[in-house]
């Protein structure tokens, strides 16, 4: 990899880091209001469609920033990243961000305290790991990368894949009532990504699991 290569991949992996860091930072703050000060209206008036066409509206542009970008570099070949797996996550994503937060924008999955605030962390600290992992790789050829870093790359996902799967499936059941009446393509497109999420779910884990096994593995006869 030339070193103009590694020099952006540094900066696009810290730009999206420090991306996730703020909707998980969010996220927190959403909770404290909510759990701690014991006044959920700051919560539902900051997601409430009030100066915003759709909600979660930051959340949407950064897993497509993310979705684009990485699926260009794959094909450029910058990364190893399989193209199969990154359709199959980034669909999964998508039928959140743009199937419901931003197509049905009034749709009560998008507003339920419980099962959006765990996709926010499923996902943030997902990215949050893999993205500071990828920065660390980067340099010095990941000589300077954390043992603790490389073990959460790997780990991390055995708790909150699961997490996400429940969550982002409750999200689109929680979203079915309000495409009823709209064309039927709509209704049975969010059908098909809920009976979606079982098989996607296992094809990403199974690679995760094989991942974990190779690197892990080599790591310890190290």
């Amino acid at each position: 990899m030339s070193r103009l290569s590694n020099l952006y991949l540094i900066i696009y992996n810290s730009v999206s880091t420090v991306l996730w860091v703020s909707i998980l930072t969010r996220s927190i703050k959403d909770i404290y209001e909510v759990l701690i000060v014991k006044d959920p209206t700051n919560y539902y008036l900051n997601h409430q469609l009030i100066h915003d066409e759709f909600p979660h509206k930051f959340l949407v542009y950064t897993q497509l920033f993310n979705s684009i970008l990485e699926l260009i570099h794959s094909l450029l070949g910058l990364v190893r990243s399989t193209i199969p797996t990154l359709i199959v996550q980034a669909a999964a994503r998508s039928l959140i961000t743009l199937g419901i937060c931003y197509t049905i924008p009034t749709s009560p999955g998008n507003y339920n305290f419980i099962f959006f605030n765990t996709i926010l962390w499923a996902w943030s600290l997902s990215d949050i790991i893999r993205y500071t992992f990828f920065v660390f790789k980067l340099i010095d050829n990941g000589k300077l990368c954390p043992r603790f870093l490389l073990w959460l790359r790997y780990s991390a996902f055995l708790i909150l894949y699961p997490l996400g799967l429940i969550s982002e499936s409750a999200t689109v059941y929680l979203s079915l009532s309000s495409v009823k009446n709209s064309p039927y393509y709509h209704y049975y497109f969010l059908i098909f990504g809920l009976s979606s999420y079982i098989p996607g779910f296992y094809f990403l884990y199974g690679h995760m699991l094989k991942q974990r096994k190779k690197v892990l593995g080599r790591s310890k006869s190290h």
